[in-house]
């Protein structure tokens, strides 16, 4: 850990389990699967996804250490196999699991961080994850732009390129300058 962080006591299983604690939902019930008829055509064309992987830039790498410059040089030869995993994990309605693992990272919120709650988590996903979420936003937001009559998104921020909670300068600053305790977990999202 760096020593501006250095909290006695604090190990990255605390903090695992605070993020677990407040990123849970245990009233969660898995939904029924459902019986589909398999599309005509698929959801995600080859040229799509070697467009997707021609334009990966540098970026940090999931546990899975697939690198985005592996990516997009194997394009031409991996591009048919990606697009199938994508077409069948949307098909499916189900993320396979490796693409749920991340790498967690705490940033401190504050100067001196002395809890877990101190500090915020950066999750690293594999890049796969990251660029077949990317393609799904583009039928994402028009959901929540304009949603069907009954549904009320106004309060909902996550994943809105323009929406945010507002900081309080005190924390705005100190946020800004923080730095990483070094401290890394893994964590995997709830299915």
């Amino acid at each position: 850990m760096n020593s501006e962080c250095n909290v006695d006591g604090l190990t990255a299983q605390a903090l695992n389990d605070h993020y677990s604690a407040i990123s849970a939902d245990r009233s969660y019930i898995a939904p029924r699967l459902k019986i589909t008829a398999p599309a005509a055509s698929p959801f995600i064309t080859e040229i799509t996804v070697f467009r997707m992987l021609d334009r990966l830039r540098p970026t940090a790498t999931g546990l899975d250490a697939v690198q985005a410059w592996f990516l997009r040089l194997g394009a031409p030869v991996f591009v048919a196999a990606i697009a199938e995993l994508f077409n069948l994990s949307i098909t499916a309605g189900i993320v396979p699991r490796q693409w749920k693992v991340a790498i967690t990272t705490p940033v401190p919120k504050i100067t001196k961080p002395m809890q877990p709650k101190d500090f915020r988590p950066i999750s690293i996903t594999p890049v796969l994850s990251r660029t077949l979420e990317r393609h799904n936003r583009t039928y994402i937001y028009p959901a929540l732009y304009q949603p069907p009559s009954g549904l009320r998104f106004a309060d909902q921020f996550a994943f809105r390129p323009t929406g945010s909670i507002q900081w309080p300068p005190s924390l705005r600053s100190s946020t800004m300058s923080s730095r990483s305790c070094g401290l890394t977990t893994t964590s995997t999202c709830s299915p």
